[in-house]
């Protein structure tokens, strides 16, 4: 697969995978795919994406070939519901950045952090660029916390959360993967709990 300009710069090999997950060519061809058609389908720019990588944790699931599946799916539902590029480029705002910085599986402020850090990151220019509002950015990254996954009423949200479960539907590789990574991360998110209370 012949390399973009704009995919040739992010540094797949940054991100630290498991080997049981499967070929490292695979997950780096796949996010190249995956990475063209976000930006062939949305207004997002190459710096916003890089600056979703660098808050992307090395998770086994919640990483940024994570982000860039969520993102790539909001386009596809969004597109099948025939949704402005207004709105669009919101959902894959909020799919690139909704795990920043994601600690574990059931931490209960995750949300919240990734909220604060992609204000943090992300430039006024940059939001306005997208026709992004504040507010819907926040709404719609707390829409994907686990807690909220069935009580949201709009079709945004919906979307948004939809589009986190990406890899469940893609086919039995992908729903290895997820299912592995996420017990990995449960598991240690379980063992940092009972390390915590053995020490209080």
């Amino acid at each position: 697969m012949k390399e973009s300009p704009e995919t040739k710069n992010i540094h797949w090999t940054a991100m630290d995978y498991s080997e049981f997950l499967g070929p490292k060519l695979f997950r780096e061809s796949e996010n190249k795919k995956k990475l063209s058609f976000i930006l062939k389908n949305s207004d997002i720019t190459h710096s916003i994406i890089v600056k979703s990588q660098k808050l992307s944790n090395k998770n086994s699931y919640h990483n940024f070939w994570h982000q860039l599946g969520t993102a790539e799916s909001a386009i596809r539902i969004a597109q099948a519901q025939w949704l402005s590029r207004t709105d669009i480029n919101l959902l894959v705002l909020v799919a690139l950045f909704h795990d920043a910085s994601h600690s574990w599986v059931a931490h209960p402020d995750d949300e919240e952090k990734a909220y604060e850090d992609t204000m943090n990151i992300l430039t006024s220019e940059e939001l306005e660029l997208l026709w992004c509002r504040v507010e819907d950015i926040k709404k719609l990254i707390l829409a994907t916390k686990f807690s909220l996954r069935w009580t949201c009423k709009g079709m945004l949200e919906k979307i948004i959360q939809d589009a986190d479960l990406w890899s469940l539907g893609y086919g039995p590789y992908y729903m290895l993967y997820s299912t592995i990574g996420l017990m990995d991360e449960l598991h240690g998110s379980i063992e940092e709990y009972v390390i915590k209370k053995m020490n209080s």
